[in-house]
């Protein structure tokens, strides 16, 4: 294949990215938590169900391997604290150490947006069908492992 077939190929694939990166910014609209905001109280739920006697969750546990920088979870978590999703509350035996749980409402929204977003899912697997989503996933983690390759050279 030609260069710049290959180059517009790499383009037209970006831009659709794009459009549906685009697409999930719009549902902003429609719902109350970002897509990170979502993320972020899914990864408290489950170190909270992996540890299930703990005090909560260390924000250390919350940076996604390294994903995420302390400043960048400590923002997120504080933002989530404001609006009444996560509370955090500081260790009986040493006070520098802080632990994060859900509230009622945190746990309640995250059940709403989950419900919300299977839905939408549900119905874009039944417009493409199960083996063209079956095919697109199989192809974009294809694609994922050939990106992570080229691009930790």
């Amino acid at each position: 294949m030609e260069m710049d077939a290959v180059c517009r190929l790499g383009h037209n694939f970006f831009e659709q990215i794009e459009r549906l990166h685009r697409m999930i910014c719009m549902q902003k609209m429609f719902l109350k938590l970002s897509p990170a905001e979502m993320m972020m109280l899914i990864q408290v739920e489950h170190c909270l169900e992996e540890n299930p006697k703990g005090q909560g969750v260390k924000p250390s546990q919350l940076t996604a391997g390294g994903m995420l920088s302390k400043p960048a979870v400590s923002k997120m978590l504080g933002n989530l604290e404001e609006k009444g999703y996560l509370m955090r509350t500081a260790s009986k035996r040493d006070r520098r150490v802080v632990y994060v749980n859900l509230t009622k409402l945190g746990t309640e929204r995250l059940k709403e947006e989950r419900e919300y977003r299977d839905n939408k899912i549900k119905n874009i697997i039944n417009c493409m069908g199960r083996e063209q989503m079956k095919l697109l996933s199989e192809l974009m983690e294809e694609f994922l492992a050939c990106a992570k390759k080229e691009l930790t050279k």
